[in-house]
């Protein structure tokens, strides 16, 4: 039986798929408070999350676990997102 018949609540992969604008919607009904900046907010969490995905990996090359690629930028998992993110390719 799927998850989402048990609990009656969205699965990961499917609240995943929800549109940005939606859920902005769905915030602003349920708390009167319209989000403002959400492309700001957005970007500013995909560069914390960058941050902390480098210094994993260079926590990992330290205890030799992993080698360092030859760019830095490579120890960021989702660089080429972040990349294209200030053009607005992202944003759903």
């Amino acid at each position: 039986m799927p998850r989402r018949a048990r609990a009656g609540r969205l699965g990961r992969g499917e609240a995943r798929r929800e549109r940005r604008d939606d859920v902005a919607a769905s915030y602003e009904k349920q708390t009167g408070y319209a989000l403002r900046d959400l492309d700001f907010y957005t970007l500013l969490a995909a560069l914390r999350h960058g941050n902390v995905m480098f210094r994993i990996a260079r926590r990992a090359a330290h205890f030799r676990e992993a080698a360092l690629p030859a760019n830095a930028d490579d120890m960021i998992s989702h660089r080429r997102m972040l990349e294209r993110m200030p053009a607005g390719e992202c944003w759903a």
